[in-house]
């Protein structure tokens, strides 16, 4: 005689029949297959999770590296697919460790760089946030590359059409109540370059000394 179950898909709670027999061998917990395939579905986190091989001392260890043992990229980064809008992505697994660990994205414009050096660790207290011009410098530091790119800044940077007279003059005009759009029009600049030079974001070898 059927049995009369609850569907223990989460979303679900669907009232469905069943036979003994079905129950007796570990069934009739799931209405469908649709809601037995969506229960046993994993959730990023866990299928993360499970491929980080942790130190015997503990996932609050700030000392051992954490391996990632699934499939990495040509760099020996870890990697993992997850789906967006039914498409495939593939994530580098120490960015996702980052995210979940502070439980936010990463800010936009930066990196999650290691301390360790080791692309597969995926130990959240070897990852810091970093511009790709952190990342640059430690490499030089750390000996990973071993020529010293150039620094082109001010009159030497290929882009710039100002000369390195016009700071000064820029922080004088504004002191005297010039706006900044007529100094940016005087200069032929934009301006934002003419705001981040004022607040000391550009050019800074020179305005600092100002």
């Amino acid at each position: 005689m059927p049995v009369e179950c609850i569907c223990q898909q989460i979303n679900c709670g669907k009232i469905f029949f069943t036979i003994p027999a079905e129950i007796r061998k570990g069934g009739g917990k799931y209405c469908s297959i649709p809601c037995r395939a969506s229960a046993k579905k994993r959730s990023l986190l866990e299928r993360l999770t499970e491929k980080i091989q942790i130190c015997m001392h503990g996932p609050t260890c700030p000392y051992c590296h954490f391996w990632w043992t699934a499939g990495t990229n040509k760099k020996g980064y870890g990697t993992i697919m997850s789906w967006l809008d039914d498409k495939p992505k593939n994530n580098l697994a120490h960015r996702l460790v980052w995210q979940f660990f502070h439980n936010r994205p990463i800010p936009i414009g930066l990196n999650i760089l290691h301390h360790c050096d080791i692309p597969a660790c995926c130990n959240v207290f070897h990852l810091y946030v970093g511009t790709l011009s952190d990342n640059i410098r430690d490499a030089y530091r750390r000996n990973r590359r071993h020529t010293v790119p150039p620094v082109h800044r001010g009159e030497d940077h290929w882009k710039t059409t100002l000369k390195a007279a016009d700071i000064p003059l820029i922080f004088q005009w504004h002191r005297e109540g010039i706006r900044i759009q007529v100094i940016a029009d005087l200069l032929h600049i934009t301006d934002s370059t003419v705001d981040n030079i004022l607040g000391y974001r550009s050019w800074t070898h020179i305005s600092r000394n100002l």
